[in-house]
């Protein structure tokens, strides 16, 4: 028996040196240290590795103070690897854990950061379709495929409270008392015949619409259902750059648009060219009862078949300069033409309450019509030490020119069979011009103080002349029933100021503004010799 229990712990003792030997007594301990601020660098990733067929021995993460501990290692020959995002991975020279230093401080072990040449980085991003603030509701359109081929009027009918006829008119909430603007800014594009305005220009032209339905005082009051504004597209990345786009679709719908813009540092040159044109076909069919003390009277009928082809320019050329980092000065301009033939053919019949053709007849119209609109604004900018505290004074001088020269054919079949001819020619002549300053400061950072001054001339020269051949002796005749010339001039001054403040989820805007209008008008008839004098 005493000899079975001197062998049994002979024994045990071997086991467990032998365990011992395996677990291992060494250690080994040391700091990471960022090299350029020699500044420890917690969460550092650190492995040790057996030196000879590089197996993973253990892996360890630094503390705040950039140390790391290895423990239990068996004796032999290591290397440690260290490395932290966005640094170069590092490796220790070799470390020989034996009977005589089983315990090894290694100290500080530097890492520095990556220095890698890249290409060249592109980083894109994609604006909201859809941005709602105090006063207004922002559409950014490019996403929408109407803006890649259709005209504004088309982009319109996808934005929700806008709604546009078939004749290319624009209501907002359901009434067309909608004012239209172009960059913040009346423009002449909009004064003589919006709708076709809207119809042809090229959507693609657009960068976003803005529906103010909670106009601030810094507006004029005219819509009174409220405001729409199309910010036109402004490239203003550094170098030169641009963009070319252009469509085609059924119809013979037709339109392209080229952006270039040239920026190598304090000056910014800007231009772009867009045109539209497509075919339209209007087909009307309209009947009218007219009753008299609840009997019918008469009843009409008119069947309209149209055609026109219109053709639409629009460019813009701009310079902006940066004196120094707090004051630019710029000028720009804006010019579109729109050009058509349009021919239709009516047929207009009257009858009477027993259904007997009291007039029928046949009117054909011949419509070449030009129209063109040019605006040249200067600029000046000064921005403040604060972000958003800046003054704004702009310059703006507008001309627009329209004529309308209709030409028509009445081929009567009752009450007797005759051809008459008469023609109306409509020449309409806009001229303005608008000084603004403008003060804005933000209060806080939920908060904005805007101020400013406004003085506005505005000319308005409409000249409507009409005239009839006369079936006897060949020669044209003025009406002068249906004929004038009307002449109006405007002076404008405002002065406003607004207030806007954000209180968590509930935000307020208040603002007060004045107005002083001086308006001249004049209607000019001659009814004997039919020509319109100068005022």
């Amino acid at each position: 028996m005493r000899n079975v229990l001197v062998i049994s712990i002979f024994v045990l003792i071997s086991i467990n040196c032998l365990f011992a030997q395996k677990k291992g007594i060494g250690s080994i301990k040391g700091s990471i240290i960022e090299k350029t601020t020699n500044t420890p660098l917690e969460f550092a990733s650190v492995v040790i590795k057996n030196k000879s067929d590089s197996a993973l021995i253990q892996g360890a993460v630094t503390d705040k103070n950039g140390m790391f501990v290895f423990e239990g290692l068996p004796l032999g020959e290591y290397k440690i690897t260290y490395s932290f995002i966005g640094f170069d991975e590092m490796k220790s020279p070799a470390i020989v854990l034996d009977s005589k230093k089983s315990r090894i401080d290694v100290g500080k072990l530097y890492i520095s950061e990556t220095t890698k040449a890249v290409g060249e980085v592109m980083v894109t991003a994609q604006k909201s379709t859809f941005v709602n603030s105090i006063d207004r509701k922002t559409f950014n359109v490019g996403q929408d495929v109407m803006s890649k081929s259709g005209s504004v009027s088309d982009l319109m009918q996808n934005i929700p409270s806008v709604q546009v006829d078939v004749d290319g008119n624009v209501s907002l909430r359901g009434s067309e008392n909608v004012t239209m603007l172009v960059n913040g800014k009346p423009s002449t594009m909009m004064n003589l015949n919006r709708a076709a305005a809207l119809q042809q220009m090229p959507a693609s032209s657009i960068e976003k619409i803005e529906i103010i339905t909670n106009p601030s005082a810094k507006y004029k009051p005219d819509g009174t259902s409220g405001i729409i504004n199309i910010v036109l597209k402004k490239n203003k990345g550094l170098g030169l750059n641009g963009n070319l786009s252009a469509n085609t679709g059924n119809d013979n719908r037709h339109n392209f648009n080229v952006l270039a813009n040239y920026n190598p540092g304090r000056l910014n040159l800007f231009g772009s060219i867009g045109m539209r044109r497509d075919d339209r076909i209007r087909i009307s069919d309209i009947t009218t009862r007219t009753y008299d003390a609840s009997q019918l009277a008469n009843s009409s009928k008119t069947y309209t078949i149209g055609h026109a082809r219109p053709l639409y320019n629009l460019a813009n050329a701009g310079i902006d300069y940066k004196l120094d980092d707090h004051n630019k000065v710029g000028v720009s301009s804006n010019f579109n033409y729109r050009f058509q033939r349009q021919n239709d053919i009516s047929t207009y019949t009257l009858n009477d309450n027993k259904g007997k053709s009291i007039d029928d007849y046949d009117r054909v119209r011949y419509l070449p019509e030009t129209e063109s609109d040019l605006e040249i604004t200067s600029t000046y900018q000064h921005l403040f030490d604060k972000e958003g505290h800046e003054l704004n004074v702009n310059y703006i001088l507008s001309r627009s020119l329209e004529d309308e020269n209709n030409y028509y054919t009445n081929t009567y079949r009752i009450p007797f069979p005759v051809v008459r001819y008469d023609n109306m020619f409509y020449h309409h002549v806009n001229k303005g011009s608008e000084l603004s300053v403008e003060y804005t400061k933000p209060i806080s950072e939920n908060s904005k103080f805007e101020s400013g001054y406004l003085l506005e001339y505005f000319n308005n020269d409409l000249n409507l002349y009409r005239d009839t051949l006369d079936l006897v002796s060949q020669v044209w005749k003025k009406d002068f029933g249906r004929s004038n010339r009307f002449i109006r001039s405007e002076y404008t001054h405002v002065l406003y100021a607004t207030y806007d403040k954000e209180i968590g989820k509930f935000g307020f805007l208040a603002g007060l503004r004045g107005e002083q209008t001086s308006t001249k008008a004049h209607l000019q008839i001659d009814r004997k010799s039919g020509i319109a004098t100068e005022l």
